[in-house]
């Protein structure tokens, strides 16, 4: 009787033992993860002046803070102001075509959450303030079909792995490809979106490492005016 509940335990701790080793090669450990954001871009820290040709009446109350941003490896010059109220720098405007002449057709005054175009590269400002102005790459409103927008995935997994990345446009799958990743490594990638019909679009992007069954996404919504 002692020898078969010996046994017995002895054939349950192998089964137990057998499935944690099996876990163990088959799951990811809690450090082991894949993460995607989106690409932001940020400003130099900007430098108070009086010296900005800007082509707005009233352009600012009290003086500007200008400097440079780069996008997509393009380098603009780029100010900030206080249009509305003394002090309160909540506008940018971006000097696309290098002039020095800011905010022109097209070139804003942008505050939070307006969007703009860089040839077919879609943008969204994030936050403007006196010293530094945050992109991101994807837009908010658009009024043409397509844009391609920017993200990043990092992983931290510790071998080199292969990730699916694909693009969902209200739901339904446009796009996939797959991204190596080396242990600690982030890359940004792009994905051109379509918007079939004028209105508001969810856009997702999903990242899963094609050896598990674990995914991250991000998503934004984007109005086709």
């Amino acid at each position: 009787m002692n020898d078969k509940i010996f046994y017995s335990s002895l054939i349950l701790t192998l089964i137990a033992l057998s499935l944690m080793i099996y876990l163990s090669y088959t799951q990811p450990s809690k450090e082991e993860f894949v993460e995607v954001y989106w690409q932001i871009f940020k400003s130099e820290d900007l430098i108070a002046t009086n010296q900005v040709n800007c082509s707005v009446v009233n352009c600012s109350q009290s003086g500007f803070y200008k400097g440079n941003i780069d996008l997509n490896g393009k380098n603009f010059g780029i100010i900030t102001t206080d249009l509305d109220k003394l002090l309160e720098y909540k506008y940018t405007c971006i000097d696309f075509n290098s002039n020095d002449t800011y905010c022109e057709r097209t070139e804003g005054p942008f505050k939070n959450l307006d969007s703009f175009l860089i040839s077919n590269d879609g943008y969204n400002i994030l936050e403007v303030t006196d010293k530094n102005v945050f992109v991101a790459h994807y837009p908010k409103n658009v009024t043409q079909q397509n844009f391609t927008i920017g993200f990043v995935t990092k992983s931290y997994y510790a071998k080199t792995m292969d990730f699916k990345a694909t693009l969902l446009v209200d739901s339904t799958q446009k796009e996939s490809k797959t991204i190596a990743l080396n242990s600690n490594e982030e890359i940004v990638s792009n994905f051109n979106v379509i918007l079939p019909t004028k209105g508001l679009h969810k856009v997702q992007v999903i990242i899963s490492p094609l050896e598990q069954k674990s995914e991250n996404e991000i998503g934004f919504f984007v109005n086709r005016i």
